[in-house]
């Protein structure tokens, strides 16, 4: 079997340990979430999580533990191409504006505009 061309990304996360209160039951909970990137400090942790896991009844308060993970992911060609969302190129352009405009689209416009009126008598 031939191998296929794949598109890859190392990409690094930090998976965090945080202590959250719940108060409506007044007690300490712990909860594991994987965040992109890694942070120098507890501070930007804190900052990061805490759109993402506090509610009105759950709050986070303190970093118990982190650990930075590499994980590599890959893809087809093909399928990168299928899902990947174009982005800029080099000159401030994307491809689909780089496209001329076509005269056939605004042809049926002119047209009904143009059209006489047969009721004149």
């Amino acid at each position: 079997m031939a191998r296929l061309p794949m598109v890859t990304r190392t990409i690094t996360t930090t998976k965090v340990n945080l202590m959250c209160l719940d108060i409506e039951r007044a007690e300490p909970c712990n909860r594991v979430i994987t965040i992109p990137r890694t942070y120098k400090d507890e501070e930007s942790i804190l900052k990061k999580v805490k759109p993402l896991l506090e509610t009105d009844t759950l709050k986070v308060v303190h970093v118990v533990g982190t650990e930075t993970q590499e994980t590599l992911y890959g893809m087809t060609e093909q399928e990168f191409v299928e899902l990947a969302n174009p982005l800029l190129d080099r000159t401030g352009k994307t491809e689909e504006a780089t496209e001329p405009e076509t005269e056939e689209a605004t042809e049926p416009e002119t047209e009904e505009a143009t059209e006489p009126e047969t009721e004149n008598e």
